[in-house]
């Protein structure tokens, strides 16, 4: 594989330039595809390049060769082949030394190969390196991130898109999950995974690994033949035994679920170690509420944002002065009440002394027990009373009606070098935007607390959020200012998400803007023709060739982005 496949051209219309560089490919290396790895060099240079296209030529001006040869294959002569051309175009992705200038002349060109790592992951400290997949060289090269990069503090956040089922998009998040805290446990930086659920049991799986390394191996034959992957059998044993190489140890990480009692998946947790949570409106702030109230795509009326604001300002008030106690049954009853009755009516027959009011004023008065505001319209209030009534009669499996406080997940619960499993499929998708809303609040005060300190107990946190469309659309919405707010300060936290939906072309721009990192699997050609995509250049015909476990990924560290493959989850092969 190290051999010469061929040498840099630079001519006046394939000019070499310090990002890209074309060069010939002898007819001997049919090997060379869209995404191998090469590498120019002569003497004391050497550039590494990933192949982004290929063109085949002949010198004949027009398909009448071929006619001709045809006709003549078919009249028994010998046919005269015409000379066929092979030229590849490689972009940048690493250089030795680090000057910034095309290759020369004629360099010769070979496939990548395990003594080209250091130049490869030069700008990544040994300290800093997770596993972000493989590449394809003389055997299988690691690929890295750069731990600042992908966690914070130098950047953070990662998008992975995809078709659902081809882009193997959750796969890939846990595998990343694996890569990281094993990092984490060799460099003993206190870090923990955040993982929400919302595919049936799917997660809820993860401690259910292969009995051993042996047994995984054997395991992954099996899985690779049920779901038609057999030639791909021996690859997927060979990237694990390289994964294990590197220190990707499953077996070295702790699960934990997060769950609630209805669970239909459950079952899948006996053995394992779970709590189960759930939220009263005193663990949750006003925006986490509206959140929870509204759907993504809807424009929700200021004048019932406010009212919202207002009344919860009033009635935390009142509820730190014991005067009322403050749960959404309590809420409910008073928008109920607001909704009945007008400001003026409530504030006249409050002013009215008891012996002078009139029938309807001491009703009023009876039957009026809410937060005085300085204003309100029934209208509004008759609406939100409506949303609210909405959203409790469907929330029942993890709202606390009656209570101000149910059992919600706290800081304290999460532990460094953990994957935590939040099960939200079942869940009202208004109930998910509470328990999503909440937990990244939850998190990201406890990282900020947790910094001041000078030992922190968890020092990183990636969280991963599928379905990211749901939470951070496109459109404007209330509800994801949470999300952006996190994409915004959440490098300084050491706090990254990882969003995974199916089109990223569907998500907020500011939110994807945010994401350093970006990781893309099959996808539609009409999807990745959007212009968010256009950091992937030629490759963008690649996308929708992408074979089940191959991604294509863009990270600060690298000026190219890079395909790249990866192992099967264990937790996957066991199914």
């Amino acid at each position: 594989m190290n051999k010469v496949i061929g040498r840099v051209i630079i001519s006046k219309d394939r000019p070499a330039k310090p990002s890209e560089f074309w060069f010939t490919i002898r007819n001997h290396c049919e090997e060379v595809e869209i995404g191998s790895y090469v590498v120019a060099e002569d003497d004391r240079h050497k550039i590494i390049g990933v192949v982004e296209d290929e063109d085949y030529f002949a010198m004949t001006e027009s398909p009448s060769q071929y006619f001709t040869e045809e006709m003549a294959t078919s009249m028994g002569s010998p046919p005269t082949s015409p000379t066929i051309i092979r030229i590849g175009k490689a972009r940048v992705v690493a250089r030795e030394p680090p000057l910034n200038i095309p290759p020369g002349d004629r360099w010769r060109v070979r496939f990548i190969s395990s003594n080209d790592v250091q130049v490869l992951h030069k700008n990544i400290p040994e300290n800093k390196r997770i596993l972000a997949g493989f590449i394809r060289g003389g055997s299988w090269i690691p690929i890295y991130y750069h731990a600042d990069f992908l966690l914070g503090p130098e950047a953070a956040h990662v998008n992975i898109s995809g078709k659902t089922g081809l882009a193997v998009k959750t796969s890939y998040a846990v595998f990343l999950a694996y890569a990281v805290l094993s990092w984490a446990i060799k460099n003993k930086e206190p870090t923990a995974v955040v993982m929400f659920n919302v595919k049936r049991g799917d997660l809820m799986r993860l401690h259910k690994l292969p009995k051993d390394v042996d047994d995984a191996k054997a395991k992954i034959e099996q899985w690779a033949e049920k779901v038609g992957l057999s030639d791909k059998a021996d690859i997927y044993k060979m990237l694990w035994n390289e994964a294990y190489n590197l220190g990707i140890n499953p077996y070295n990480i702790r699960i934990k679920y997060f769950t609630y009692p209805t669970d239909p998946y459950q079952c899948l947790l006996e053995g394992a170690d779970y709590q189960y949570y759930s939220y009263g409106l005193g663990d949750l702030t006003k925006e986490e509420l509206i959140a929870s109230l509204y759907r993504p795509e809807e424009e929700v009326p200021e004048t019932q944002i406010n009212l919202i604001y207002r009344y919860l300002s009033r009635a935390i008030d009142a509820a730190r002065r014991n005067k009322i106690t403050l749960t959404f049954d309590t809420m409910r009853s008073h928008m109920e009440q607001y909704a009945k009755f007008s400001a003026r009516e409530v504030f006249e027959a409050y002013r009215t002394p008891q012996n002078q009011r009139s029938r309807r004023q001491q009703y009023i008065v009876n039957k009026f027990h809410a937060p005085q505001l300085d204003n309100w319209h029934e209208r509004v209030a008759g609406a939100v009373f409506r949303r609210l009534d909405g959203f409790l009669s469907r929330a029942g499996h993890i709202v606390k009606r009656r209570s101000p406080s149910g059992n919600p997940i706290k800081f304290s619960a999460i532990e460094p070098y953990t994957i935590h499993v939040v099960q939200l499929y079942g869940l009202t998708d208004a109930e998910k935007r509470l328990v999503v809303n909440a937990l990244l609040r939850e998190l990201s005060d406890g990282l900020e607390e947790e910094a001041t300190k000078e030992n922190p107990r968890v020092k990183r946190i990636l969280t991963l959020i599928d379905e990211m469309n749901l939470y951070a659309p496109r459109r404007a919405s209330p509800i994801k200012e949470q999300i952006i707010d996190i994409t915004a300060r959440g490098r300084d936290l050491c706090h990254s998400l990882v969003g995974i939906q199916q089109f990223a072309s569907q998500i907020d721009a500011q939110v994807y803007g945010n994401c350093s990192t970006k990781v893309v699997g099959n996808s539609d050609l009409v999807e990745v023709r959007s212009d968010i995509y256009r950091y992937l250049g030629k490759f963008r015909d690649l996308v929708p060739l992408l074979d089940k476990g191959m991604l294509i990924t863009y990270h600060p560290t690298y000026t190219s982005p890079i395909p790249i493959i990866f192992p099967v989850p264990l937790y996957q092969v066991t199914l």
